[in-house]
């Protein structure tokens, strides 16, 4: 067993682009689906890496295509490959002239027909398309072995049971297959069975057999372990075109047993392994949603980290009442599978929900957009207001202004990341391909900047150095993003690297060696907003206890401070220094409500409180000047607090966080008095909301404004003045 390591391997890749047609809507003309995405590296390329590291020692990439064009696309993407650059299994374009070959039995034929090529011992094939991180070299020892024993084992073949991972969803083609209990040897092969039809087993299949194992529910992984006497029979047969033919001739024959030709059944879910294939839009997308939430593991690992608590995610199992949807979509829509959609040069609708999608290129989405469980692949524009969470956005996506890219998005490179765009703090994100600027323009200007580092490697190489010696190391270079002050830093990275975009939360397994492995999230290391105020006030300006109070109940709140209440705070903090627009903040605030779920009066008390926090009278300056900044800030900011405040209990917590400002911050006494006055001056309260406010009593208004009774009695008699003059002026104006 320790010799069997040492010796090559080889493996066919097979580009068939006759399994392209049901990806046609997500793929341009003439461009092969192995060059999709599969978060930022494509399916061929994954391909390529999965086989390296699966111990292939030469990989021989044969492409079937009648099509010239099809075959020059991907002998280009062979020798630009990064893959190809850095690997050190060899990689050759197998090729018949300038078209490709016509099927798989012309691909073994010409295998066999070339010395140089023609394979001594076992060898592998696999279509392209198939994603998994299945250990081939181990698989291939363990089918020589068998072979060694008895000569009749020629092939294995390779399946992916769902059951054993129930929480990835089951679409595709399932397969049936019957195999002997003792034995694992494959009798029975039907890739299209429905549900509640008649299977006929034939005699010879039984033959002293008395017990037969059905399997249902299966993947065909498209992939195959095969010994050199295969190759002998597709050279005296050229009926045999392809692989799955061949192998269910020899199932189905009176003479498998007489012909010696037995195939070994092996399930790779049994081994903790993975593996499922695209053949149409929703098996892509279900493959990019498992490889990038890390179900490339066992069973086993992923229960581990359920029971501990980790974050591995089951996006995929919903309730009956909120089943995967669509709604609102935009016209042209081209291709629908079950609940993946794919539409070409088309317009997302404004308030549109997008969930468990795939949007291809080109696509616009229009404002105010919630996009989730989606690939939205090469070109896409993403327009303000829209909320983007658990997505993959591929190569020159534009996010726009305002737009929200929240936990748990990977982004690709040379995505375009406008100026004002939501990005979560304290996360992990990587070196991007090239610079992330502000326009196309310069994206593609500064690409030259990053094409190589001090050590000499590229920092594009997404799939790092494959040299084992070295596979303890982070193929990636993570950095965290912080705020100093209000300036963007980022620790462990260059300047030009600052607006990179590459972070996801740790969604992968431990103990996997892929391109994505070393993603974590990080603790929030920043500070709070809403932190007190300077403890230099003049002590004649507030009264002692108001000060005990507000420290034990400051101290309180920080403690249970939600993450809704920090984002929003930092948000409103950022607009208010920045002398942001009105419009745009609402944006800002308009998407950070829909994606924590809130109501608009969450939002508008704060707006008050940060704008309370801002004024100088938080600084202990009571003057006639601090009161005029307060009121030309009510002003700035009136209609940003009208656009939140349009419902009758949205005021009332105006008046709730007036209060509670009044108590918990530095204040001057007397202040809510001053506070209330400058909102109704500024017509953000009117006389009926105050009047209906004061009336609910101390108890109610210390509950809602989280203070006690005797500060809310202690403001209401502070208030009183206020609410008499306003009686009686309506009294007079009657």
């Amino acid at each position: 067993m320790e010799a069997s390591n040492n010796y090559e391997l080889l493996a066919v890749l097979v580009v068939d682009s006759r399994r392209d047609r049901n990806l046609s809507t997500l793929v341009r003309a003439e461009q092969p689906a192995c060059l999709l995405p599969l978060c930022n590296v494509t399916l061929l390329e994954f391909a390529l890496y999965q086989l390296e590291r699966g111990g292939v020692t030469e990989i021989l990439v044969s492409v079937i295509s009648n099509k010239q064009a099809y075959v020059a696309a991907i002998s280009r993407f062979l020798e630009t490959s990064r893959v190809s650059e850095r690997g050190r299994a060899r990689k050759t374009l197998l090729a018949a002239g300038t078209r490709g070959f016509s099927s798989v039995g012309e691909v073994l034929r010409e295998l066999d027909s070339r010395e140089s090529l023609r394979p001594k011992k076992e060898f592998i094939i696999v279509d392209v398309l198939s994603v998994s991180n299945a250990n081939y070299r181990v698989i291939a020892a363990e089918h020589r072995s068998r072979h060694e024993a008895d000569s009749s084992w020629t092939a294995t073949c390779l399946f992916f049971r769902h059951s054993s991972m129930p929480f990835i969803n089951r679409h595709g083609h399932g397969v049936l297959v019957g195999v002997d209990a003792n034995s694992n040897q494959l009798l029975l092969y039907n890739p299209s069975i429905d549900a509640g039809s008649c299977l006929f087993i034939k005699n010879h299949v039984w033959g002293e057999r008395d017990y037969l194992r059905l399997q249902t529910g299966l993947c065909d992984c498209l992939c195959d372990i095969l010994s050199p006497e295969v190759l002998i029979e597709f050279r005296e047969n050229f009926d045999y075109e392809e692989l799955r033919d061949y192998m269910r001739n020899k199932i189905e024959s009176d003479f498998m047993e007489v012909t010696g030709n037995r195939i070994y059944y092996l399930d790779l879910s049994e081994r903790g392994e993975y593996c499922r294939c695209v053949h149409d839009v929703s098996s892509y997308f279900q493959v990019a949603k498992d490889f990038a939430h890390g179900w490339l593991g066992s069973p086993a690992q992923t229960h581990e980290l359920r029971e501990a608590g980790l974050p591995v995610k089951n996006l995929l199992s919903r309730s009956a009442e909120k089943r995967p949807s669509i709604e609102s979509w935009g016209p042209e829509m081209s291709h629908q599978v079950e609940n993946s959609v794919a539409a070409s040069n088309s317009t997302v609708w404004a308030d549109s929900r997008v969930i468990d999608c795939v949007i291809s290129a080109g696509v616009h989405v229009s404002e105010q957009c919630y996009i989730e469980n989606t690939i939205l692949l090469d070109e896409c524009v993403v327009e303000k207001g829209c909320i983007i969470r658990d997505a993959i956005l591929c190569r020159n996506t534009r996010i726009m202004k305002g737009a929200r890219i929240d936990g748990g998005c990977v982004v690709g490179p040379d995505v375009v990341v406008s100026e004002g765009a939501h990005i979560p703090e304290g996360h992990v994100i990587f070196k991007p391909q090239t610079r992330v600027s502000e326009s196309p323009t310069e994206s593609a200007g500064s690409e030259s900047e990053d094409t190589s580092s001090q050590d000499g490697s590229r920092p594009d190489d997404v799939l790092g150095d494959l040299d084992e010696s070295a596979s303890d190391r982070s193929v990636h270079s993570p950095v965290l993003l912080s705020k100093i002050g209000h300036d963007w830093r980022s620790r462990g990275v260059g300047e030009r690297n600052h607006s990179s975009l590459y972070r996801c939360e740790k969604r992968f397994l431990r103990g996997l060696r892929n391109p994505f492995e070393y993603c974590f999230t990080l603790e929030d290391e920043l500070e709070s907003v809403l932190s007190t105020s300077n403890e230099s006030e003049s002590p004649t300006s507030f009264s002692e206890d108001e000060c005990e109070v507000t420290r034990a109940e400051l101290a309180e709140q920080e403690c249970t401070d939600s993450p809704f209440k920090r984002e929003l705070a930092e948000t409103i903090l950022r607009a208010v220094r920045n002398d942001n627009t009105a419009d745009d903040t609402a944006v800002e605030l308009s998407s950070l409500r829909l994606a924590y779920d809130r109501l608009p009066e969450d939002i508008v008390g704060e707006i008050l409180a940060t704008l309370v926090r801002e004024s100088p009278l938080n600084r202990g300056d009571a003057n006639a000047h601090a009161i005029h900044a307060l009121r030309s800030s009510l002003f700035r900011w009136k209609s940003l607090i009208q656009r939140f405040a349009s419902t009758k209990e949205a005021k009332m917590r105006i008046l709730d966080h007036s209060a509670a400002c009044s108590v918990r911050e530095m204040l001057p006494t007397n202040f809510f008095s001053y506070l209330v006055q400058l909102l109704y001056e500024v017509d953000l309260l009117e006389e009926r909301i105050l009047f209906e406010w004061a009336q609910m009593g101390t108890e109610t208004i210390g509950a809602r404004a989280h203070i006690s009774t005797s500060r809310a009695e202690k403001l209401l008699a502070e208030l009183e003045p206020f609410l008499k003059w306003l009686a009686e002026a309506e009294e007079e104006q009657e």
